[in-house]
């Protein structure tokens, strides 16, 4: 036992560095020394771990630290080489989150429900694995489950489906198709609205309206930070519809690397803060991609764009702003304006596609598409 539990002390050391940087557990250090940690602090919400630190069933004690079955309010940890099967048809657990760096099984003889708006980080190496018999699962509205490069999902022509009250099966509505395999990085989010977004890439979702650093703007309740999205090489960043993503506390610079931003129809971003100027910096390459609206708050200046970057205002995009907004492009390794991109009215509707070079020289064209501009990765 005392092996064992120094195994499991090492396997917690090594476990709880990567969950620091990926969601900055701030309680890690104490994991380190301690061989039973207890509690931790994902964002700004405190929340009590659940280890697992056997392979076995979901509702066995021998499978968890300190034999506790996790209870309402905890977050899930299975590291990797461990296994944790579930075999009940309903997750009735409200869990703060479940993160999965061995495998998590479901394995119910009927579908699989999971009761709760449930937010599920596969990381690399980890596995969330359909064994039920029907191979259809439920989630409800506000549900994200992010796989990381080298994460996986097996199934078995398994439907993941969304739905509005139990029983699930009689109550539900959008679906999609995992298949047999699914592969990350890719993220699966069930939006507020009942909609269903995918994206193949660890995307952080804005599902509904709210200030940037606000863990109640994000799906999953994990607000984006500078430090993550560069421990994954980028983030993409989808702003969804009827959701306004407020960035004033940003001081008029997203220094995140988001690599792809979308706005949906019906969604709107507000880039500045109102009355303030200098206008709004987009830190690193990306391609910006409007087909909602664009909100301009700054008193002066425009938006600013590093080079190698894209951006796409596709028929019905708006962009709203008191003044004129210009776009511009510039060398973020020098900073100051740079070149003029092009500028917009104060009332601005239509479309609009250009591309910026490495060097710095905008191209404006009709016909560029979503998928069709290069992107480079940061300088």
């Amino acid at each position: 036992m005392v092996k064992q539990l120094k195994h499991h002390q090492v396997n917690t050391i090594a476990f709880c560095f990567i969950h620091d940087i990926h969601h900055y557990v701030l309680s890690c250090l104490e994991a380190t020394v301690a061989p039973a940690p207890t509690t931790t602090t994902i964002t700004t919400t405190a929340s009590p771990l659940c280890y697992a630190i056997s392979t076995g069933d979901f509702d066995d004690t021998a499978t968890w630290d300190n034999q506790q079955i996790p209870s309402a309010g905890c977050s899930i940890i299975i590291p990797p080489s461990v296994t944790v099967t579930f075999t009940r048809s309903i997750f009735d657990i409200e869990v703060a989150q479940i993160t999965i760096g061995g495998t998590f099984a479901i394995s119910s003889t009927t579908d699989f429900t999971f009761q709760y708006a449930i937010n599920i980080i596969i990381e690399d190496g980890g596995s969330f694995n359909d064994q039920t018999t029907t191979h259809k699962i439920y989630c409800f509205a506000g549900t994200i489950w992010t796989f990381y490069a080298g994460a996986s999902f097996t199934g078995l022509g398994t439907i993941v489906y969304q739905y509005t009250a139990l029983p699930a099966s009689a109550n539900f509505g959008a679906s999609y198709t995992f298949g047999e395999s699914i592969s990350g990085p890719f993220t699966f989010g069930v939006l507020f609205n009942g909609e269903i977004q995918t994206f193949g890439r660890v995307t952080c979702i804005a599902g509904k309206s709210g200030g940037f650093k606000s863990r109640g703007t994000w799906l999953g309740g994990i607000v984006p930070t500078v430090d993550f999205c560069d421990f994954i090489g980028g983030c993409g960043l989808y702003v969804s519809s009827g959701c306004d993503l407020d960035t004033s506390e940003l001081n008029g610079q997203l220094d995140i690397n988001f690599n792809d931003i979308s706005i949906a129809s019906g969604g709107s971003c507000s880039l500045g803060r109102r009355g303030a100027g200098g206008g709004f910096r987009f830190k690193h390459q990306c391609s910006f991609n409007c087909r909602g609206k664009l909100n301009f708050l700054s008193s002066s200046g425009g938006v600013y764009l590093p080079w190698g970057s894209a951006c796409n205002f596709f028929s019905g995009a708006q962009i709203s702003s008191n003044i004129g907004c210009d776009f511009r492009t510039y060398d973020p390794k020098v900073g100051g304006l740079g070149s003029l991109i092009s500028s917009f009215t104060s009332a601005f509707s239509g479309s609009f596609y250009a591309s910026v070079s490495l060097d710095g020289a905008a191209t404006e064209t009709s016909s560029g598409k979503y998928h069709h501009f290069l992107f480079y990765s940061s300088c």
